[in-house]
């Protein structure tokens, strides 16, 4: 990782707790597209996602209003604590959420969850804003 990036986050960071504390980065998976790491000081875990605006011009901006809007819908998501832009470099900070057991009621849940968001009824297909699915989901209205 970039160290002037990975600088800039710190900093961010530290500003943001109110504190002068070193982090602890470690490489994580799952992230075919995006880097992705656990940054910890002890005391609080992160998510941290990083790539370039080569990639993404807009940074991670459509992804917070994504969980924002999954959030909306009592959807279990993680808070963002920030989200921007640092040279060609675009990073988002989110909360760190341990994995939990599965209940026998997982699947249940994620599955009322999942017929609740498609509840969601507009007159025109599609979503607020364009956002990335692998390929570029160009925000195009269509009518009913």
């Amino acid at each position: 990782m970039d160290t002037n990036l990975k600088d800039h986050i710190e900093s961010c960071l530290n500003e943001q707790l109110q504190t002068k504390s070193a982090f602890n980065w470690q490489t994580i998976g799952g992230g075919s597209i995006n880097n992705t790491f656990k940054v910890s000081n002890g005391e609080y875990t992160f998510f941290v996602k990083t790539n370039t605006t080569a990639v993404f011009e807009n940074g991670f901006k459509e992804e917070d209003l994504e969980l924002q809007f999954l959030k909306s819908k009592e959807v279990l998501v993680p808070n963002t604590i920030l989200e921007g832009v640092f040279e060609n470099a675009i990073y988002l900070v989110l909360e760190w959420i341990e994995t939990g057991e599965k209940t026998t009621k997982f699947w249940e849940n994620f599955a009322a969850q999942l017929a609740e968001l498609h509840q969601h009824q507009v007159e025109q297909f599609g979503f607020y804003h364009s956002n990335f699915m692998h390929h570029p989901l160009t925000h195009t209205w269509l009518l009913y």
